[in-house]
């Protein structure tokens, strides 16, 4: 899965849960399940920086969004983009060598977890659909959470 789309799954996934730690456990864990469904990795730096730069920009909006809300919420929202993401960040390293599988940590990139390989395009449309999906949940439990008031 793009980095991407784990930073904003595990935001969403923290503004759900509204609790930091359990949105920072829940989104990490959340890193292979996604990472086992079909999906495209690019195959150059090109479409990893690309990926990563975007994933940046978006993890820094969600920082700043934290620092100036200062509410539960936001902070689990960051707790979760931050998590869901950290597993890739041993992934920089195909940026400045080639190693070899097994010398990663994470079992989704070191193999033990595989997943099939689609094409780009259909990657980008479910990649979509999650994300989308994602932002419904979060939107939905997080207004369930809120008190109603009269």
């Amino acid at each position: 899965m793009h980095w991407t789309t784990h930073i904003i799954i595990g935001a969403n996934l923290g503004k759900a849960l509204g609790n930091p730690a359990l949105a920072g456990s829940v989104s990490f864990f959340s890193h292979a399940i996604l990472d086992a469904i079909p999906h495209h990795d690019p195959n150059h730096n090109i479409g990893n920086l690309i990926d990563s730069i975007l994933g940046g920009l978006i993890l820094c909006y969600i920082k700043v969004r934290n620092e100036n809300e200062k509410s539960p919420v936001s902070s689990s929202a960051l707790s979760g983009a931050f998590f869901s993401a950290l597993p890739d960040f041993e992934l920089v390293v195909k940026v400045f060598a080639d190693p070899r599988e097994e010398a990663f940590f994470f079992p989704t990139h070191n193999g033990e977890i595989r997943h099939g390989r689609i094409n780009l395009f259909h990657s980008l449309i479910l990649e979509s659909a999650i994300v989308a999906a994602s932002l419904i949940a979060a939107r939905f439990l997080g207004k369930r959470r809120q008190p109603i008031s009269a």
